[in-house]
């Protein structure tokens, strides 16, 4: 094991030594992940402070959710239509010019609405820069260390989501607020100087077609209808999110109403089954990926998942439960990064932005739509019930696109006409 890690870390210092254009794609990615923190942390602070209102922050909360799910494959469309890395600039640029705004009006000048504004354009813009980031990591790196690319963005952002609350709780509770979102902006402008300084190695533009919007997302449709790989795991990506929306709204119950556990010893159990298999997967999931082809890891990854959902649904005693959610939160996080390195390695490049924004859109709506249905059951179901109910829904479609999900829809004919540049 202790080799193990010794090559993964030599082959990330590789990577960032041998390859300056990633260095400032991995930059611009751990200051818009911090400022997604501070963010996170700010904006219902200030709504709070403005209004008094659990239910205002809670709307505030729904309004951020809506551009994702309304403009998300729109996004891709904008990334393979446009040149992915002005995208990236001005999505940085405009996102910091809207966060320092917030700041010049501050309490005196700012009311709830214009917060309320700033959150969906905010959002509107994040739903935009997220298609194209996915979809420029394979005109950054080569194919053969996409892997390990996001293996290396995979272990950076279980540190950031790690700290980036202890950040933003700090900043709040000695300079308030208003700084805290002051420096939000500044992290969107250095991540705008990164990109700036990047070079790409292919040209990313489509090239002109007689398409129109619907058009040129019918065809991002079509192509996935026609492939088969793509089909099983957007399939798999949608009933998994599924799953951990649902765990994610009914994880707070299970640990204080079942397992009576104080507030310090939540803490503690997210650290050992959030913080430790994100890190661990991180490291872990190239080697796997070297042993197994990508679909048999997510076919894995899957089966243990699902079971892990499946056996929270019994009575455990606190060391099994950790042990499990280890297991639940392990193969999920191989299960992310197999996904996003098979379809960045696989899909052509004038479709990557669509197809980016078309699974992204999928984890969008049914992460909290997992959520809104777990705390519907509540009131009918037990916690541990609902949760296994979730576990075999994911059994089943593992089974179910296994079985069913086999030959493409479309014939290869009509996918190499959907996949030529027109």
């Amino acid at each position: 094991m202790h080799n193990l890690f010794s090559i993964k870390k030599n082959s990330y210092i590789s990577l960032l030594k041998e390859n300056p254009e990633f260095v400032k794609l991995f930059l611009a990615q751990a200051l818009s992940r911090l400022g997604n923190q501070l963010h996170r942390f700010g904006f219902p602070w200030i709504v709070y402070d403005l209004t008094g209102s659990a239910k205002m922050m809670a709307l505030n909360f729904s309004i951020s959710l809506l551009p994702n799910l309304l403009f998300g494959i729109m996004g891709g469309v904008v990334a393979d239509r446009f040149h992915k890395k002005k995208v990236l600039i001005a999505g940085d640029l405009i996102a910091g010019i809207l966060t320092f705004s917030i700041v010049l009006l501050n309490y005196n000048h700012l009311n709830i609405y214009y917060l309320f504004l700033f959150t969906f354009l905010l959002s509107t813009i994040s739903a935009i820069y997220l298609p194209t980031f996915q979809s420029v990591l394979p005109s950054v790196v080569n194919k053969e260390n996409i892997m390990n690319a996001n293996s290396f963005f995979s272990i950076t952002n279980s540190f950031i989501n790690l700290t980036g609350p202890v950040i933003a709780g700090m900043i709040i509770g000695f300079w308030g607020p208003f700084i805290n979102i002051c420096i939000n902006s500044f992290t969107f402008l250095l991540s705008a100087i990164c990109v700036i300084g990047m070079q790409l190695k292919i040209n990313n533009v489509e090239k002109k077609s007689h398409e129109n919007i619907v058009q040129s997302i019918k065809s991002s449709f079509a192509y996935i209808r026609g492939t088969s790989w793509l089909l099983r795991g957007l399939i798999l990506n949608i009933c998994v999110y599924l799953g951990a929306g649902s765990i994610g709204s009914l994880i707070q119950f299970y640990l204080r109403d079942i397992l009576q556990l104080s507030g310090k010893m939540i803490g503690v159990s997210f650290a050992l089954f959030e913080f430790l298999p994100m890190f661990l997967m991180g490291y872990l999931t190239p080697y796997i990926c070297k042993k197994f082809n990508y679909e048999k890891v997510m076919m894995i990854g899957s089966f243990l998942y699902s079971i892990s959902l499946i056996l929270l649904g019994f009575h455990l005693n606190y060391a099994l439960f950790i042990l499990i959610s280890m297991i639940l939160n392990a193969s999920m996080v191989l299960l992310m990064i197999t996904w996003q390195t098979m379809w960045q390695e696989k899909t052509p490049n004038h479709l990557l932005g669509r197809i980016s924004g078309t699974v992204l859109n999928a984890q969008f709506i049914t992460f909290p739509l997992g959520g809104f249905i777990a705390a519907y059951l509540v009131n009918f179901l037990s916690i541990p019930l609902i949760i296994m109910i979730f576990g075999i829904i994911v059994f089943a479609a593992l089974l179910t696109t296994y079985t069913f999900v086999r030959n493409p829809v479309l014939s290869e004919d009509s996918v190499k006409n959907i996949t030529n540049i027109k």
